[in-house]
């Protein structure tokens, strides 16, 4: 997972995403100081506050939309030698895990758009 999300230049990914039926996640907190974090059963337990940040998806190449994500998370999951872990995750941190954390629940960024756009978006897209 960790040679896809480099390979795509991505920020995160989820399992689902490269055809693997397991609930984790990869994200790249090299922005913020840290460094690649593997999530395994993440669970977002709290949520606060909202913001508005373009995104985009490497499911979806070159599509960028603006999308309303809570500011700060906390996190619930278990680490790759299965130690159960929590952390807190502010910002584009945040931002990213909840992006991840919504395509192993079968949601893309566009679950979020407004219907309208949505719809429209998916007209677009069939041509």
């Amino acid at each position: 997972m960790v040679e896809t999300l480099y390979a795509k230049r991505g920020a995160g990914l989820a399992a689902n995403q490269i055809g693997v039926s397991k609930q984790i996640i990869v994200v790249d907190d090299s922005r913020n100081g840290g460094n690649i974090k593997v999530l395994i059963n993440p669970k977002i337990v709290n949520k606060k506050g909202s913001a508005i940040m373009a995104e985009g998806c490497l499911s979806l190449p070159g599509l960028e939309f603006e999308i309303k994500r809570p500011e700060k998370i906390e996190v619930e999951y278990m680490d790759k030698r299965g130690q159960a872990q929590k952390i807190k995750a502010n910002d584009l941190l945040a931002r990213i895990i909840c992006h991840e954390t919504d395509h192993l629940n079968g949601k893309t960024m566009l679950d979020k758009l407004p219907l309208l756009k949505r719809l429209a978006l998916k007209r677009r897209l069939r041509k």
